[in-house]
């Protein structure tokens, strides 16, 4: 989805994602929009973990 690592970074999907990683949003939305990220399995595993462990909680207004 992203030709090298810098398009990812300046990428939407990277700023939407660390907003998760603060805890902006719910989880039922990041579980919702995780595939369009272009995220690996694992590596989508191991985000909703992290954002979970940060807070992210069900019912957290972005």
């Amino acid at each position: 989805m992203y030709p090298n690592d810098n398009d990812f970074m300046n990428s939407t999907a990277a700023a939407r994602l660390n907003g998760y990683l603060e805890g902006y949003g719910t989880l039922e939305v990041l579980q919702a929009e995780l595939d369009s990220y272009g995220l690996s399995p694992g590596a989508s595993k191991r985000l909703l973990n992290i954002a979970k462990r940060r807070g992210l909680t069900p019912g957290c207004k972005l």
